[in-house]
């Protein structure tokens, strides 16, 4: 006869350090959000969902205590690229994703881990690192333009540099300035992010910056937000099947890449297959939530580790 015995663990009061992290992470996220999303071309609200959805989930199905599951830039790019045509099509590939992510986990295939080269995702993160921070120009400098691609994008803003709204290309400055002045300080308890966060926008109520032409998120409505599966045709659900492992390889890459180094610190131990699951249950709920598609991306896992987490 077998007995099983459930301990339960003593609940624990948050540490200082957590708090202090979450609160760092937290001003980290809200403007990735807001980046991310406008590179999907969706509405922020569908990227602050999306993070809801992956800290939640991750931290019940999870096996690092440090990693912090939101919206990727990697992700993102990808959203885009299937959502071009039809939105829809890129919550679909969401769900088919996340499906696939579950049921890899639970084949245990997290095997596919020790085959990620690290070389390559370096290079990979480098060359969307400079798309991204090109894409991010027009914003800094207060320029519309239409181009998506890089080249063409990059001829435009320098077709339109006599256009710049300089109290927006000031604040941006200023605001990277001031955010690697904290960062090189390295106070644990003067998170960099959130202090330009507020900052920003409280120089955006003094001086009443979008008067002057500068560009403000503004409200975000939460209202809206369903449940449901995407309306597609067969041949649209085809496609997206076709598309679905290269989504499920570059956020598992990315996240298991994050994951480990976090493990490699802390000295704590992860589970793959765990992953796999993890990650798949946010996509799936992301997808049906009409959210943007969420993996452990290096720098906010790195800003909670960083922060005392």
């Amino acid at each position: 006869m077998l007995i099983w015995t459930v301990v339960r663990p003593r609940p624990s009061i948050p540490r200082i350090g957590d708090i202090i992290a979450g609160v760092s992470v937290a001003g980290l996220l809200l403007p990735e959000a807001v980046a991310y999303a406008a590179i999907a071309g969706l509405a922020p609200i569908h990227a602050l969902l999306a993070g809801i959805i992956g800290l939640l989930v991750y931290a019940i199905l999870g096996s690092s205590r440090q990693a912090i599951v939101s919206p990727t830039s990697s992700a993102a790019a990808i959203f885009a690229s299937a959502a071009a045509l039809n939105v829809d099509m890129g919550f679909a590939l969401l769900v088919v994703t996340g499906g696939l992510f579950v049921l890899a986990g639970y084949l245990k295939g997290g095997f596919i881990g020790a085959f990620i080269s690290r070389p390559v995702m370096q290079g990979f993160a480098w060359s969307l690192a400079v798309i991204i921070m090109l894409k991010q120009v027009p914003h800094l400098l207060g320029l519309h333009t239409t181009a998506k691609s890089f080249f063409p994008l990059l001829l435009q803003i320098i077709h339109q540099s006599s256009q710049v709204v300089w109290a927006s290309a000031y604040l941006g400055i200023g605001s990277l300035v001031t955010w690697l002045g904290l960062k090189r300080a390295n106070k644990q308890w003067l998170p960099p992010s959130l202090v330009v966060l507020i900052g920003g926008t409280l120089v955006s109520l003094a001086l009443n910056l979008p008067a002057q032409g500068v560009a403000v998120v503004g409200h975000i409505p939460l209202t809206g937000i369903q449940w449901h599966l995407p309306h597609l045709t067969l041949d649209q659900w085809l496609h997206i099947i076709e598309l679905a492992p290269a989504l499920l390889l570059i956020v598992f890459a990315e996240s298991w890449e994050s994951v480990r180094l976090l493990a490699n610190q802390s000295g704590e131990k992860i589970n793959a297959n765990r992953e796999l699951v993890a990650l798949g249950t946010a996509n799936l709920l992301c997808g049906s939530a009409a959210a943007l598609p969420v993996g452990a991306g290096y720098s906010a896992c790195n800003a909670s580790l960083s922060a005392g987490a």
